[in-house]
């Protein structure tokens, strides 16, 4: 029994140890050049140590992509949920956790999207997440819109709608279905209820920080 109990950590060790490999290898080369061989050899164990974990490639990539989401989702359910700060320096905090992530995030985040392309599991891991996260998010959005809203330049709120539209259009190519056009330009429209134009809307500032 005791050698059981020892060996349940281990296992959950090894399981991160190679997920963590898996990303790494993947934000170099892509899903077309990623091999189990170097996998294994960026983790540092035996192509049998890493069956024995996940049965396949499939198998390890539905994994990774679920260990992905469970991370950024506590994230933004640990925000959602406090009530220390302001619900709008807790929503700035979910954009700069974004938009900071190092590169290996990142380039794996759009490989993600590459798979979530093509239906199969990954897909439908990929629309669980963005269901899970729009749920997190209305509820932080709810709480920003019962604070009081500074006024937003409208440079800024140039720049805010260029991103929306080319994000919108990048998660259109994934097929996920909660990214529809209605749903857009909802999504919009809350967002300009949250950040109001300033008094001057013909005088934009010289720079995207003034």
């Amino acid at each position: 029994m005791a050698k059981s109990t020892s060996s349940r950590p281990l296992s959950a060790q090894r399981r991160t140890r190679i997920l963590q490999a898996t990303l790494r290898v993947l934000a170099r080369g892509g899903i077309r050049h990623l091999r189990v061989d170097d996998i294994a050899r960026e983790a540092g164990l035996s192509k049998g140590a890493l069956y024995a974990t996940f049965r396949s490639k499939d198998d390890l990539l539905l994994a990774l992509v679920r260990w992905w989401s469970a991370t950024e989702l506590q994230v933004l359910a640990t925000l959602s949920t406090e009530r220390e700060r302001p619900a709008r320096e807790r929503l700035a905090h979910w954009f700069r956790h974004v938009l900071t992530a190092n590169n290996v995030r990142w380039t794996a985040r759009y490989e993600f999207y590459a798979l979530g392309s093509r239906p199969g599991p990954v897909r439908d891991a990929l629309q669980e997440h963005w269901r899970r996260s729009v749920v997190l998010l209305a509820e932080l959005l709810a709480q920003c819109a019962a604070e009081p809203q500074p006024a937003t330049p409208p440079i800024a709120r140039a720049v805010a709608l260029t991103l929306f539209l080319e994000g919108w259009l990048f998660l259109r190519v994934t097929a996920l279905p909660a990214v529809e056009p209605e749903g857009a330009s909802q999504a919009w429209r809350i967002w300009q209820h949250l950040h109001p134009p300033t008094e001057d809307s013909s005088r934009a500032p010289r720079t995207l920080g003034g």
